[in-house]
């Protein structure tokens, strides 16, 4: 059986990035969800079509085709979705959006995940939303009165697309990938997740191979399988020991990454696991005398984020009590060949509080390979790292001053070579109020110096 070899990366973070302020398979008990409704409810489904005129050649993925962008030196350009063109009946839940979760199918229809209006009396968005940029009309797909957000979007390919937030989980499907069927995901009665406290992220390697842990309201960890069970057919199961090697601190969500149903990643409280090609599931967890700042063994550390860029390793954004807070550190775990013993980096030197005395969260990741990936965190940090280092990508327009208070929720690539998207919020000015608005970023390898 293969070790586990442990690798932490931590990197001085400081505040450098400004930007000018702008206004910017379910069961047979599913039913559909009308998407202008006020009490729209999880426990439907929804066809969202788009005009043939918007059309996108197969395999292209310029989902803002012809919308304005502002570009930093390095290349990352916000996308000016203010020129977006919006149905008039969804003005005020989109233009009140917040993004938590981005995705690309790759044949043009990016899709973004986060919470929508109509606004509360403290101008907090009142729905968890889905919205889809396709050229440069911005729909929105579908929405539920609720106040968490849409944060986890993944999907096999333009026709069947994936999204869950804190409280709810759905599936997208159809033939004609403008015109995907929305639906609430409910569990087989037998499976026994009918108490469900929340929905945690949603990964997959194929339309049938979908992972989707839930919390119980007795703080479980329950780890949901979509795939082949009987006679050829695919259902929802439960990974008994998936679920139990995921137990840790009450309540905290696990996250799941990968690269193919035989090398799948859980990163839990407490505990670090991994699928190989037999189906069987190991602790990796790292030893406590290797990483003595970090506590793996208890149920104070978890993961924030998780992504595989190359087999047989994955990044983890380790969060973790440490003296009077919380610390967050980009955590790279490899299965050596060799079958070598554990090795690791201390932490002694590391600094890795801000200006500000603000902690990082490691919010996502996202890459192509074990030297190309990126991170994103609070207060408009984005890193790269190359395969030795994380360094800081700057964000910035030229001759900016205005600093950008961001955080940095999601990430996404094609795989083409430097085309990554991010979402991030920020608090902005309309009107006489500072309302928190959601925006977009691309990586252009066009503009700028990219890293």
């Amino acid at each position: 059986m293969k070790q586990a070899r442990w690798i932490v990366v931590a990197s001085t973070l400081v505040l450098s990035a400004t930007w000018p302020m702008a206004c910017a398979v379910a069961t047979d008990n599913d039913a559909p969800i009308d998407v202008h409704a006020p009490d729209a409810k999880s426990d439907a489904s929804v066809v969202v079509e788009s005009d043939a005129s918007d059309a996108i050649t197969d395999g292209a993925v310029d989902a803002d085709a012809g919308l304005p962008t502002t570009c930093s030196p390095a290349g990352l350009c916000q996308v000016d979705l203010s020129q977006a063109q919006v149905d008039p009946a969804d003005e005020a839940a989109v233009r009140a959006a917040q993004f938590y979760a981005i995705w690309s199918d790759g044949s043009g229809n990016l899709y973004i995940g986060g919470r929508c209006g109509p606004l509360d009396t403290q101008n907090s968005p009142t729905s968890t939303c889905l919205l889809r940029l396709r050229g440069q009309k911005l729909e929105l797909l579908f929405s539920k009165p609720a106040s968490d957000a849409i944060s986890s979007i993944w999907a096999s390919g333009p026709n069947d697309v994936w999204a869950s937030s804190t409280t709810g989980l759905w599936h997208g499907e159809g033939a004609d990938p403008t015109k995907l069927t929305w639906t609430a995901v409910t569990f087989p009665s037998a499976l026994g997740l009918a108490n469900v406290r929340r929905y945690c992220p949603v990964w997959g390697s194929g339309p049938n191979d979908v992972w989707a842990p839930i919390v119980t309201n007795s703080g479980a960890i329950r780890i949901a399988h979509f795939g082949t069970v009987d006679a050829g057919v695919a259902d929802w199961s439960v990974d008994e020991q998936a679920s139990s090697l995921s137990s840790g601190g009450w309540g905290t969500c696990p996250m799941l990454t990968g690269r193919s149903s035989n090398d799948v990643w859980i990163g839990a409280a407490g505990h670090i696991v991994h699928r190989d090609g037999s189906g069987t599931w190991t602790d990796v967890t790292p030893p406590t005398s290797v990483y003595a700042q970090i506590d793996w063994n208890g149920s104070s550390t978890y993961a924030t984020a998780a992504f595989s860029a190359a087999s047989n390793q994955a990044w983890f954004g380790a969060l973790l009590s440490y003296g009077d807070g919380y610390r967050n550190y980009p955590v790279r775990v490899v299965l050596p060949d060799d079958g070598g013993a554990p090795v690791g980096t201390d932490f002694s030197s590391v600094n890795d509080t801000y200006s500000d005395g603000v902690y990082a969260e490691i919010y996502a990741f996202w890459g192509t390979s074990a030297s190309d990936v990126w991170m994103g965190a609070n207060y408009g940090r984005v890193q790269h790292w190359d395969g030795t280092k994380w360094s800081f990508v700057g964000i910035a327009p030229a001759g900016s001053v205005t600093p950008l208070l961001a955080d940095v929720r999601g990430i996404w690539g094609s795989g083409a070579p430097k085309d990554v998207w991010f979402v991030a919020n920020t608090t902005q000015p309309v009107g006489k109020a500072m309302l928190r608005r959601g925006f977009l970023i691309h990586l252009d390898p066009t503009k700028g110096v990219n890293p």
